[in-house]
């Protein structure tokens, strides 16, 4: 409710004009993140922008600390203002709201700035997440903090450049802050799944470990799995992984390298993460130790597992078991083109009882064999071109289409049900909310407020979860 939360990366500017968007010129910060402006400098930043205007209107407060001159703009009207405090009338739109410090005393510069829905200025900070979005995440056992973190872009390496409660935005490519994720999981009473990135020293990881051992609530599950899709080369994180495999000799092959070296520091890192909930005693949450292989190559999954003592540190093997793949490759464009929304439904269906079924199969018959479980950290519809079909308006409406007809909700419920009959145990969707288009109709909602009628993904999901939880 506080949406500075959500405010871009700084953009250098002129005081009082908008002759040039960005300078180019760098801003200094303090350590959380607050301009410290040079002469002849300002600073401005975008909130909720490009989300259509689906985000409450109404009159927001600004609260500041610090002495200087401000600016407010887009979606947001200045109504009145004082040392310290601002009123503004905010009227949703695309393009979102705009603030700008034109001037800052370098004595007592501007910091500390919080953008308050209305009704929550006497809230926001105990009380930080919209009702809404509590509301829309209650049903849920386990939320997966892969994308909070931003842990197929972030930088973290070591722990003092983690994010806290206190810096600026927590929409950089270092993530969300801890303390964030585990006031949401203990609100909610849900169960938490965190990525290490892949950088992390030892002493990140314990010092994570020691963080929501003490601050997570005891009685629930928290998942750990080292970086996010090692097996993927699209991310950073593989070619790294697979430069130290190769750089240690793990193995003569560069991909298999990879994975060895994977299932090396994930073990490190579940052996630090046991150590220090074993160390600080008393009631903590449940650890569940998680390695992450390819849903499409179950020969991954033997590899992670076989290497060294990982099967004996791991409690569980996850995959990420989605149906449409093939629809958007290259090869099948003309054939998806001439097919109507039922029928890309159908061949979907088709695949889930087929191919999918099967494949589950190898990898739970793996999982078994080494004594862990197997879970999903992702799961779902794929309809997305690839390798350049991304780009084809008329493929991208059809997956669009099909992500909001009606028989997404059967195929989402025979999803979960295929999964567990074929030794699947947790099951992880992604994601929760996201808008749909050329990369990708990701989102169980398209937007928050969406009415649950029209998310046909969403509602399987709502009453999978209450069934489960009924079992």
């Amino acid at each position: 409710v506080d949406v500075f939360k959500h405010a871009r990366p700084w953009i250098a500017q002129l005081p009082n004009s908008m002759s040039v968007w960005d300078t180019g010129t760098a801003i200094v910060t303090d350590r959380h993140g607050w301009p410290l402006l040079k002469p002849g400098q300002a600073a401005a930043t975008l909130m909720l922008r490009e989300i259509g205007g689906h985000y409450p209107g109404g009159v927001y407060t600004c609260f500041y600390e610090g002495k200087g001159a401000l600016e407010f703009g887009m979606d947001a009207k200045l109504l009145e203002s004082q040392p310290g405090q601002a009123s503004l009338l905010v009227t949703p739109s695309q393009a979102g709201i705009f603030f700008k410090i034109n001037q800052s005393d370098p004595a007592d510069p501007i910091r500390n700035v919080r953008l308050v829905m209305p009704g929550f200025e006497s809230s926001y900070e105990q009380q930080p997440f919209h009702p809404l979005f509590l509301e829309r995440l209650g049903s849920f056992q386990t939320l997966r903090f892969m994308n909070w973190g931003r842990i197929n872009e972030t930088p973290l390496s070591s722990w003092k450049q983690r994010p806290t409660p206190r810096t600026y935005t927590q929409a950089t490519t270092r993530g969300v802050a801890f303390e964030h994720m585990t006031q949401l999981v203990n609100q909610l009473d849900a169960n938490a799944w965190i990525n290490i990135p892949h950088l992390a020293d030892d002493e990140f990881v314990r010092n994570t470990a020691r963080l929501w051992a003490t601050q997570m609530e005891p009685g629930r599950k928290l998942y750990v799995e080292y970086s996010n899709e090692v097996w993927n080369s699209i991310f950073p994180q593989a070619l790294w992984a697979e430069a130290q495999g190769v750089a240690q000799g793990l193995a003569g092959d560069s991909f298999q390298a990879r994975l060895h070296f994977y299932a090396k520091r994930s073990t490190e890192v579940f052996q630090i993460f046991r150590q220090t909930f074993d160390a600080l005693g008393g009631s903590k949450p449940e650890l569940v130790c998680v390695l992450g292989a390819q849903y499409g190559n179950p020969w991954t999954s033997q590899v992670l597992l076989d290497f060294g003592t990982s099967s004996q540190h791991a409690d569980a093997l996850a995959i990420a078991p989605y149906f449409g793949i093939d629809l958007g490759s290259p090869a099948n464009l003309w054939t998806v083109l001439a097919m109507g929304t039922e029928q890309i439904i159908d061949a979907c269906r088709a695949e889930i009882e087929g191919p999918l079924s099967e494949r589950i199969g190898q990898h739970a018959a793996i999982a078994a064999s080494k004594g862990v479980e197997l879970i999903s950290y992702e799961g779902g519809q794929h309809l997305v071109g690839f390798s350049g079909m991304e780009f084809v308006p008329a493929l991208t409406q059809k997956f669009v289409d099909a992500n909001r007809h009606p028989g997404m909700y059967d195929l989402y419920t025979e999803l979960v049900e295929t999964w567990r009959q074929r030794g699947g145990q947790d099951f992880v969707a992604y994601s929760f909310c996201r808008t749909f288009g050329t990369y990708g109709s990701w989102g169980s909602l398209e937007r928050q407020d969406q009415p649950t009628a029209q998310a046909h993904k969403y509602r399987a999901l709502l009453d999978l979860a209450q069934s489960l939880a009924l079992d």
